[in-house]
């Protein structure tokens, strides 16, 4: 069955010119259709030769037969299949024969699952492998371009008989537009380059959204990339964010040209894999703001991500060499109606300046303090242990909770998430941020905690 009726996938019959040669046979009133609405088997042992060919549509000339038998094939209370037969015998079939076909529908069932669960743990485990790809792209600063291609290639690798694609905003030419391409096959339709039309596309809708979008292909179609879309007569497309919880970054989308709907587990897949993409690229950017920023951030008192990073790198050398602990706490002012981190007006300042005010009071003379991105601000406790490090943070959450900030006789409050990691001595710097920064994504979907990393 698809979403508009059935396919005949595989037939016998001695009467070969009385058989349609149509593959998709439309939903109607027939038996066919009664038995994938019903989800029960039947037997007529009387058909009317009047009513053959409305009873039976696989059939498109009249022919002798009396009886009729179908039994569906389940998988997880879905109808996937019918096993049916007819014969030019009156009362051809009974209870035995419906036990006989009964049987060959478990085992059809039973091997339709065992195959569907080896085929989606091939497809998790390749994509457990492109998730470390992802990571080992963005600590070796390769740039965006380079995850784009490896997320086509992971989708043309986990999914057969598809066209592929990333696409992002380019800064340049203020557009979005197709990052990356692949195919199965030698129909390469969309390009890199190619614009994407943001307001009437499916793949706008997604990133606009920030959500999945899942379309049927057909003639009602609206558009999928822009208005040079091909022409298909059937298939299916869909849309998926790669996004951070801070950043909407573009979207990946899959195009297939076969008749077969997207299962749960498939979108799970994608949106897993465009999540972890989307967390890699926000990573490559930290790592890369951390290596270009080049002044101390003056209006603040505190350093700046270059002369953070650099500073970082020598208490991680010291802590290495005497085996001082040290642990990095990563935090972002909580989004709410009072405070929006993307404005950046004099209230928005006001409210960081008090935020700053109340941390530097928290720290000690030899603790660093700098900033990694314009909403990400970074302490380094040198000394102290993980228990006092996370009594610490609670302490920090908890007074700036408190802390009330009064812009033109207008008071209010605002909540940080934290995101608290150890040093290790295996660690990189890359490394030691990235665990800080894992947790910290995990902070923010709760808002006004820590989160410490384990």
């Amino acid at each position: 069955p698809d979403a508009s009726g059935y396919i005949i996938q595989s037939y016998v019959t001695k009467e070969k010119e009385l058989f349609t040669k149509k593959r998709h046979i439309e939903m109607g009133s027939d038996l066919i259709s009664r038995i994938m609405q019903n989800k029960s088997a039947e037997i007529i042992n009387d058909i009317n030769p009047a009513a053959l060919l409305d009873l039976l549509p696989y059939y498109v000339k009249r022919s002798q037969v009396s009886s009729f038998i179908g039994v569906p094939v389940m998988y997880k209370n879905d109808i996937i299949g019918i096993i049916a037969a007819d014969s030019d015998m009156p009362n051809a079939y009974n209870d035995v024969t419906m036990k006989f076909l009964g049987n060959f529908s478990k085992i059809i069932s039973a091997s339709v699952q065992g195959f569907i669960h080896k085929i989606d743990l091939v497809r998790a485990s390749k994509t457990l492998d492109a998730i470390k790809l992802f990571n080992s792209i963005a600590y070796d600063g390769e740039g965006n371009q380079n995850i784009s291609g490896a997320i086509t290639d992971t989708l043309c690798n986990i999914f057969e008989n598809t066209r592929t694609g990333v696409c992002g905003f380019n800064e340049a030419d203020n557009t979005w537009e197709i990052k990356s391409s692949r195919s199965s096959s030698d129909d390469l339709i969309y390009k890199i380059g190619d614009e994407i039309d943001m307001k009437n596309s499916a793949i706008g809708k997604s990133i606009i959204n920030n959500s999945t979008v899942v379309l049927e292909i057909n003639e009602n179609t609206p558009v999928r990339i822009n208005k040079n879309d091909k022409q298909l007569e059937y298939g299916h497309f869909i849309a998926v964010p790669v996004k951070s919880p801070d950043n909407t970054f573009g979207a990946l989308f899959i195009e297939r040209e076969v008749d077969q709907e997207f299962t749960l587990f498939e979108i799970g897949l994608l949106e897993m894999l465009a999540e972890q993409s989307g967390n890699a690229i926000e990573r490559l950017h930290f790592i890369e703001a951390l290596r270009s920023a080049a002044m101390y951030d003056l209006n603040l008192e505190i350093l700046n991500t270059k002369a953070f990073y650099i500073r970082l790198s020598e208490e991680l050398s010291r802590s290495a060499d005497f085996k001082i602990p040290l642990s990095l706490c990563l935090f972002k002012i909580d989004k709410y109606s009072a405070f929006d981190p993307e404005n950046m007006d004099e209230r928005t300042n006001l409210i960081i300046r008090n935020v700053i005010y109340t941390s530097a009071h928290h720290i000690a003379p030899y603790d660093l303090f700098g900033r990694i991105d314009p909403s990400t601000f970074a302490i380094l406790l040198a000394g102290t242990t993980p228990q006092n490090a996370k009594i610490w943070a609670e302490k920090l959450r908890n007074n700036i909770a408190n802390s009330i900030v009064e812009v033109e006789n207008h008071k209010f409050t605002v909540t940080v998430s934290i995101g608290l990691a150890q040093f290790e001595p295996e660690n990189s710097a890359e490394q030691f941020i990235e665990n800080a920064l894992n947790v910290l994504h995990k902070s923010m979907t709760k808002t006004n905690c820590v989160t410490v990393y384990n």
